[in-house]
């Protein structure tokens, strides 16, 4: 008998991977000098967010996370963007949200219009949060807050 909970979190996991090493690869090309060049794409917004927020449901199920995703009206059905740079930013910030989050609280994926060209995110979770001597760090490679360990952070 198929497990599908354990199907859905090795899939997850090994997309986790594959983030984690295009984002190594995106460094190095940084660091050489060399960037990576904007693919453009046709993106229907609800529908994009809405697969991302269920699929990283299953991940915020192992600790009684719930995902909740609220886009304004004003938000375009389409924009043009980048999709597969988008997708590793919106993983990286869900993920994180859920690892570091207290159990059985909620993770906020707020999509507004800032302006006619600019759309905006916001992820907000009930975690330990990062201490303000560490927030100038959070941009610089390879950096993380060591948080103490309680029953609430991290993937217990």
């Amino acid at each position: 008998m198929v497990d599908y909970d354990q199907v859905s979190n090795m899939y997850f996991a090994t997309q986790d991977v594959k983030l984690v090493m295009n984002d190594v690869l995106s460094l190095s090309k940084i660091e050489s000098g060399s960037y990576d060049e904007i693919t453009r794409s046709s993106v229907r917004v609800r529908e994009w967010f809405a697969k991302r927020t269920v699929g990283y449901q299953v991940l915020g199920n192992r600790k009684a996370v719930k995902i909740a995703c609220r886009i304004n009206d004003d938000v375009p059905e389409y924009i043009i963007t980048d999709a597969a740079k988008m997708h590793r930013i919106v993983i990286n910030l869900l993920t994180n949200a859920i690892k570091f989050s207290r159990n059985d609280t909620t993770v906020r994926l707020h999509v507004y219009l800032l302006n006619a060209a600019t759309i905006c995110m916001d992820i907000t979770d009930e975690g330990v949060g990062i201490e303000e001597k560490n927030l100038e760090k959070i941009f610089s490679p390879y950096v993380s807050q060591q948080h103490q360990q309680t029953e609430s952070t991290g993937w217990d």
